[in-house]
């Protein structure tokens, strides 16, 4: 798990977007990156929906959303149009990210 005052490893990943998302590439505007177990279950819907429906705070502050999981894209997709997320979603498949990150 990183410490307060760690530098955030960096990563590529695939979102819902049919993007690729490079941490370091949002250079000095703020990141929030949330880690969620699986798309669709009772505890990361609450999550991703709160996220959502703070999306437009964040954004007032200049702050990029990204919440990511071991789902793939097409899970990614569906979970996030079932609950109208309006935050970007991003998938881990291998674990990679998860793992620099301390959370799988």
């Amino acid at each position: 798990m990183l410490e307060i005052n760690n530098i955030a490893p960096d990563f590529n990943i695939t979102t819902t977007e049919n993007t690729s998302i490079k941490l370091s590439s949002f250079n000095s505007k703020m990141v929030v990156v949330f880690f969620f177990p699986k798309a669709d279950t009772p505890g990361c819907t609450i999550e991703a929906t709160n996220f959502s429906t703070a999306s437009k705070d964040f954004s007032d502050l200049d702050t990029k959303l990204i919440g990511i999981s071991k789902d793939d894209i097409a899970t990614q997709l569906k979970f996030q149009k079932k609950y109208n997320l309006t935050i970007q979603l991003g998938s881990d498949s291998n674990t990679k990210v998860c793992e620099q990150y301390g959370v799988w």
